[in-house]
């Protein structure tokens, strides 16, 4: 099996509602419940069907094809048993069974529906059966002879439940046609010696008996093998989901849902290698909230976290989807990922940062920052990777190109030239301290 699709192509709306967790366990169930008669849930019926239709379909018509060869070269011995109606046999044969037989070939290799793929395989034992009935009645051979064509009606049993494959239900249908249509033959017969009765009777009953046990047991296990299968990729899709949760959760900041540090550096690392390939620039903002200390102060922690929250949903508003990385770094600090940026592109960007802050117009405390409402100061920063420099270097130079914008009074955006990072480069007691909101680690 390639794959459980949760969404099978046949099934009706009742299907499309189930999540991977209720088919697991609706197999889990009938794992642990097994029924004497082969069969599911309806919910899973479709889906077993849904999956091993087509190679169930192809399987069938294979078989079907043998069979109907294997009635055709019987005629060699017809020839011989019912001489005296030879050309007769020769025309049903060739005429009714074998262009029946493949009709029921592309009804397999081509339907979706299980009744018309199974029931052709009914339908062709049963006029099988028919056939060699009328063939035994219309005979005008010795005793012997005709009792020598009533063995195909033993022949016959195998087909559908052992070559075949027939699920049980169908398989025991057809033995209990053949095996009538085999009764109402002998009883035709009359002249039959009694001996000859017997021993066919103990034939068909055994080798029926014998069929029908393989058929259920044959379909039982086929429907178990499934489901085994059905759960190990159940299970596998479910470790996959989990572990995918878990990476989400280890790369986000809980309290933004922006990405971490963890995940920024892995963000880093990927990008300056591809600049680094192309030899493009790549450009960080630093973002940090003024005076968000004293906020906290003033207005408590629950009110700093829907501060930060709303400042998120803002930064996020500016990024390049599938391109930029953004991330809360530490408090109140983000730190925003530009590749293909250079340090002019990047102070455009960061400005508009600045403005979209300040015009949410997010209230403080004017006795500590002027107009009274929330803003921030931005670093800007640009490289060109090469062998010289690491990605470290670039969040080296945001960091002093920050600590500029602080000093120069908050609420803007500064850049520091390349030649003078390592020199402005400040200590984190040289500035505001994060604030003690969620970590972003």
């Amino acid at each position: 099996m390639r794959g459980f699709q949760v969404i099978p192509v046949a099934f009706d709306n009742e299907m499309h509602d189930r999540s991977a967790e209720e088919w697991l366990t609706l197999v889990e169930s009938a794992l642990d419940h097994r029924q004497f008669w082969p069969g599911f849930t309806k919910a899973l019926e479709y889906r077993f069907e849904a999956d091993t239709g087509p190679e169930r379909g192809r399987f069938l018509a294979m078989t079907t094809a043998i069979g109907v060869i294997i009635v055709d070269m019987f005629e060699i011995a017809d020839k011989f048993i019912l001489s005296s109606i030879w050309p007769l046999t020769l025309l049903v044969t060739f005429g009714l069974i074998t262009p029946v037989g493949v009709a029921a070939i592309v009804v397999q290799s081509r339907s979706r529906s299980p009744v018309l793929r199974e029931g052709s395989v009914f339908l062709l034992a049963l006029l099988t059966a028919m056939v060699i009935a009328v063939f035994n009645l219309m005979s005008g051979n010795d005793t012997i002879e005709r009792g020598l064509f009533l063995y195909n009606f033993v022949v016959l049993l195998i087909y559908s439940p052992v070559m075949a494959h027939s699920r049980f239900a169908y398989a025991l249908a057809s033995t209990l046609c053949i095996l009538v249509m085999m009764t109402m033959t002998i009883a035709g017969l009359p002249h039959l010696e009694p001996g000859l009765t017997i021993n066919l009777w103990l034939m068909a009953g055994v080798v029926s008996l014998i069929a029908l046990i393989s058929a259920w047991r044959l379909e039982g296990e086929f429907r178990r093998a499934w489901l085994l299968r059905v759960r190990e990729t159940l299970r596998g899709d479910s470790l996959s989901a989990s572990n995918r949760r878990l990476t989400e959760l280890t790369h986000r900041d809980p309290l933004t849902g922006l990405g971490n540090r963890r995940h920024l550096e892995l963000a880093l690392a990927d990008a300056w290698q591809r600049a680094q390939r192309l030899s493009q620039p790549i450009s960080m903002v630093m973002i940090d909230v003024d005076c968000f200390k004293p906020y906290n102060d003033r207005y408590g922690h629950p009110s700093g976290d829907q501060c930060l929250k709303a400042l998120a949903g803002i930064l996020r508003s500016h990024l390049r989807a599938e391109i930029d990385s953004l991330a809360r770094y530490g408090g109140e600090e983000f730190l925003l990922l530009l590749p293909g940026l250079d340090t002019e592109t990047g102070l455009r960007v960061a400005e508009r940062i600045r403005e979209a802050v300040e015009a949410a117009q997010l209230p403080h405390d004017s006795t500590i920052v002027p107009g009274g409402l929330v803003t921030v100061s931005l670093g800007v920063a640009a490289m060109v990777p090469h062998a010289g420099r690491a990605a470290s270097d670039l969040i080296a130079a945001a960091d002093a190109a920050l600590y500029a914008a602080k000093e120069a009074g908050r609420n803007r955006v500064s850049s520091v030239p390349r030649r003078n990072v390592f020199q402005l480069m400040p200590t984190r007691s040289n500035r505001e301290k994060p604030a003690a909101n969620s970590s972003a680690d």
